[in-house]
């Protein structure tokens, strides 16, 4: 397992691979660096885990389409109030728009539903602040969670 690294600005940071083996390696580094830091409640360790889990998979298969050996770089950090946990997740595979993404119908019964989809629905379901950049050669995906 590997252990969190501190950066000079507070930040702690993992490198994976493109794999979706590596989502439980990534869901223990943040679980590991939030408990390090004292950050937020059992069910913030989990909500970030779960975004985090959803964003990932969402980088592996549509950034990387699915290919294992693309760089993925995590960085966590608690605010100097710790009131807010942030990761930022860093990929270097194909860019992506978050708002050409139709948000499901979660009203619909479930065989009308179209597949897939709810990754970014929970994201923003269980973190407060989701933002994405993409600036040519990197993406940044930005998830601020509000610690209770």
């Amino acid at each position: 397992m590997a252990e969190p690294d501190k950066s000079s600005n507070e930040w702690f940071e993992l490198q994976i691979e493109s794999d979706l083996k590596n989502l439980e390696v990534a869901a223990e580094f943040v679980a590991k660096t939030m408990r390090r830091l004292g950050a937020g409640s059992v069910k913030d360790v989990f909500d970030v885990q779960l975004a985090l889990d959803e964003a990932l998979t969402n980088v592996i298969e549509h950034a990387y389409e699915g290919q294992q050996g693309g760089k993925i770089i995590i960085r966590c950090a608690l605010s100097d109030s710790k009131k807010e946990f942030t990761v930022k997740l860093v990929d270097y595979g194909k860019p992506f728009d978050p708002k050409a993404v139709a948000a499901p119908d979660t009203e619909a019964a479930l065989e009308d539903r179209r597949r897939g989809g709810l990754g970014i629905f929970f994201m923003k379901h269980y973190i407060q602040t989701v933002k994405y950049a993409a600036n040519g050669k990197e993406n940044e995906l930005t998830m601020t969670k509000l610690l209770s």
